[in-house]
This record gives C-alpha cells, structure tokens and sequence, in this order.
C-alpha cells in the first residue's frame, strides 16, 4: 500500500517548470502527443487541463510500478498493490472531482484501485442539479461518492478504498447514520479491503478515538456476519447518478442467498420491494438491509407521498 500524493499535474506543478518543458527539445514532441498547442494552457479549465493530468497522472503511476511493483511482483508474483487516489476513471462514466473539475485518469498504480472516500464536497457544492445547488449533504455527498465508486469499479480492477475515521471534522459523515452507509454500500458494491486513515493528531488537532475504532470494527462484524466469511460476488446495481432517490446495493452472501443495502435521504418513512407490494419502514433510518428469497433481482422504490386532502 502506498501514500505516495506527489505529482505533476496542473495543481502541483509550478508555471515555471511548464515554462521550461514547453522550452526544451522534447517539449514539441510532448505538446503533439497530448494535442496541446500552448503548455501554459492547462492551469485553464478545459481539454488542455484534462489531458495534461491524466496523461501526468499516467506517467507517475508508470513510474512507481517501475520501481516499487514490478520488482516486488518479480518475488511475490500474487502480489496486490495500490496508490492513494490511483484508480482509473474512464469516459463514459467520468464524474468530476471533489471541486467540481472535469477529469478522466488513468493513473492506476499496481493492480488495485485505491480512491478515498472521506465525506467531502468542495466547490462540487455549487453545481447545479436540477436547477439547485447540489449542496453538502450527507445523502448527496454519499451519492457522490457512489457514482465515482460506480465509474472507477467499471475498469474490473479490484478496489481498496481509504476511509476516514468517523469524527473527522472533515466529513460530512461525522455526524448521524451515513458513515455506516458507506461502509455497507461499499462492501455490497463488491470492496472486500478497506484501508483505514486513523492518525491520532491532523494538523495539531485531534484525530481519531479509540471509539473511532470500534465504531469500523463494529461495521466490519455486521458485515461479516450477513454476508459470511467469503462472500459472493456484488449484483450489478442500479445506475446512480446526481437525482438518485435511493442508493441500492446488492451481493451474494456466503451461503448464496441476496442480500441488499438499501440507503434513503433523511425523512423517507418508507421503501418499497417493486413487485412483490411489501413495504418497509424506514422511518428514522437512514438505510435498511433486505434479504431476498430465491436468485430473482429485487428492485426498490419510494412510494408516493399522498395528495393532500382538500378542506
């Protein structure tokens, strides 16, 4: 596992360095290879930005495998190794970043894809959904966090995600029931690894608690407990994206049967399982386990609100 956060990209390389590759005699060569005319112009939002970073991000991935994974595979040929925020995030189900900034990737380091998932929105906030901000909410933000978990699953690799410790004064998952939602959507999307940030101090300030860690331990057990000791694989789940009502997650528990995560914005009372006309009550939770007879997928949705009567 590296933390290797380094890079070249446009919001770690200064304008001086791009100044002088765009001078030197490989610089041509560069701007022809990534369809860039003018280097300058990938501090500018745009395609020049996006290719720059991912072909960098690429190049960086490149060489840590060059010198930590190859040479380690070459002894350990059953090795698995990631990077910190290194997976690969293909076109056609690319989501922005935290701030909202358009990008593709392909930095993939090893053979796992290690995105964080520590409950936070930057300027993604402003973005218009439906003609209202997106805003910082915990449902949102996890919904977020879905739809890149979603894009970045789709390449087939394996993910190990980097959770935050819950009281992160960061996350918007400090506080109520979406931290464990996390956890559960996770690992019903198909996550079998979690890598875990606690330090005991961020910056000065106080980190993670020994309740911290008992509040993942305790996740973890329920986990294993419903879904055994070696689960099957993850159901395909439906499509999240930034107006998803529910967040559904489904796999095959050790024992074969279906078991679901379904995930609900605060105030929803009530879920229905399409087809079959059971209601559940999810009044006061923030998401419910089901368990499925028999192998037939099991749809959900949020009934209707009544009209209400006129007087």
């Amino acid at each position: 596992v590296l933390d290797y956060e380094a890079g070249l990209n446009s919001w770690q390389i200064s304008p001086a360095a791009v100044a002088a590759v765009a001078v030197d005699p490989r610089g041509a060569a560069l701007r022809k290879q990534l369809g860039i005319n003018e280097l300058s112009a990938i501090f500018k939002p745009g395609p020049a930005r996006q290719k720059w970073n991912q072909a960098m991000g690429q190049r960086l991935a490149g060489a840590l495998n060059t010198a930590y994974f190859l040479p380690a595979k070459a002894s350990f040929p059953s090795i698995k190794a990631s990077n910190f925020n290194g997976f690969i995030m293909p076109a056609a189900l690319a989501v922005p970043d935290q701030n909202d900034h358009a990008q593709l990737s392909a930095a993939c380091f090893g053979n796992v894809q290690s995105p964080s998932y520590y409950g936070i929105v930057g300027l993604l906030a402003r973005r218009l959904v439906g003609g209202r901000p997106y805003g910082r909410g915990a449902f949102g933000t996890l919904r977020y966090e879905m739809m890149e978990q979603q894009a970045i699953a789709a390449s087939h690799l394996p993910v190990a995600p980097w959770i935050a410790f819950k009281s992160y004064s960061k996350s918007v998952f400090r506080r109520g029931g979406y931290y464990k939602e996390l956890i559960y959507q996770l690992a019903l999307r198909g996550v079998n690894h979690f890598l875990y940030w606690n330090p005991r101090t961020v910056k000065g300030a106080p980190g993670a608690t020994n309740a911290d860690d008992d509040r993942l331990n305790h996740l973890l057990t329920v986990l294993r407990r419903k879904l055994g000791a070696d689960p099957g694989l993850p159901l395909t789940a439906p499509t999240v994206n930034w107006q998803s009502p529910l967040l559904v997650a489904g796999r095959k528990t050790a024992d074969g049967r279906l078991l679901y995560r379904v995930t609900v914005p605060l105030g929803t009372s009530e879920v229905r399982v399409v087809g079959r006309g059971q209601i559940i009550s999810t009044q006061g939770k923030t998401g419910v386990w089901f368990l499925a007879r028999g192998q037939k997928p099991v749809r959900f949705s949020i009934p209707p609100r009544p009209s209400p009567v006129p007087h």
